[in-house]
C-alpha cells in the first residue's frame, strides 16, 4: 500500500493518542498509523474536498472510520493533536500551517518538498530537531522529526539538515555528489561568483561529511 517515501514517513510517527494527517490526500499515512497501533485516533485534514473524500473512502475500506475525523480546511486551525504529519507540501506552506495552528502539536513529522532551509530556520524557535535526514525514493527527499522546544542550528544544519551533518548516511553523500557535479558543469560555462561559491561550499561540506562518516564507522 505504501511507497517507500510514505513508509519512511509513517515509520517516524511516535505512539500517540491523536495524530493529525495534514494534507492527507488518500489518507494512507494516517490509516497505516491506525492499523499499526501508532495512533488511537486520526484527524484527516485536507483543503481539497475531493482529496478528503478519497481518505473517507479508504478509511471505510480499511474498517477504521470509527476512529477517524475528517476536516476540509487549510491547515491545523483548532485541531488538538499530539503529533502532526505534514508531508508533500512546500516549506513555506508548512510554516503557514504551523503559524495558523491554535495549538502546536508536541511532535511534528515533516517531509517538505522545497524551501527546506526556511522551514528549518522557522522550526528552531519553537521545536527541537530530533532527526533531519535525506533519503532517496526515485529522487531525494528531506524528512524531519521535531519535538516542542527550541534549537540552535548552524548555517550548514539549516542548509543541509542537522543529522545529515552529524551522522551522514549514503543517500546524503550521493545528494552532495550530485549537486557538486551539477554546479561543476555550470561553473565550467560561467564566471558567476555565486556559482563558484556554491560549488566550493558543496565540496567543503562533502569533505566534512565524509570525515564524519569515517569517524562514525570507527566508533561503531
Amino acid at each position: 500500500m505504501l511507497s517507500e517515501r510514505l513508509r519512511k514517513i509513517t515509520d517516524c510517527i511516535p505512539q500517540c493518542n491523536v495524530l493529525a494527517d495534514v494534507g492527507c490526500d488518500h489518507g494512507y499515512i494516517g490509516t497505516t498509523a491506525l492499523l499499526e497501533g501508532k495512533a488511537e485516533r486520526v484527524v484527516f485534514i485536507d483543503i481539497s474536498r475531493p482529496s478528503l473524500d478519497k481518505a473517507v473512502q479508504f478509511c471505510a475500506q480499511m474498517n477504521v472510520s470509527d476512529r477517524c475525523t475528517f476536516v476540509c480546511r487549510d491547515g491545523l486551525g483548532d485541531c488538538v493533536a499530539d503529533v502532526a504529519v505534514i508531508a508533500g507540501m512546500g516549506g513555506m506552506e508548512t510554516i503557514s500551517v504551523l503559524k495558523g495552528a491554535q495549538r502546536l502539536p508536541e511532535v511534528l513529522v515533516l517531509q517538505p518538498m522545497k524551501n527546506v532551509d526556511e522551514l528549518r530556520r522557522y522550526l528552531q524557535s519553537c521545536y527541537f530537531i530530533v532527526s533531519d535526514r535525506m533519503f532517496k525514493d526515485g529522487k531525494f527527499y528531506n524528512l524531519i522529526v521535531a519535538r516542542r522546544g527550541q534549537d540552535t542550528l548552524s548555517e550548514d544544519e539549516i542548509l543541509f539538515g542537522k543529522t545529515n551533518i552529524s551522522n551522514p548516511q549514503q543517500d546524503f553523500l550521493d545528494y552532495l555528489e550530485m549537486e557538486a557535479n551539477k554546479y561543476q558543469q555550470i561553473a565550467n560555462s560561467t564566471t558567476n561568483s555565486d556559482v563558484a561559491n556554491k560549488l566550493r561550499h558543496l565540496r567543503e561540506t562533502l569533505n566534512t561529511v565524509k570525515e564524519n562518516t569515517q569517524c562514525y564507522k570507527q566508533k561503531c
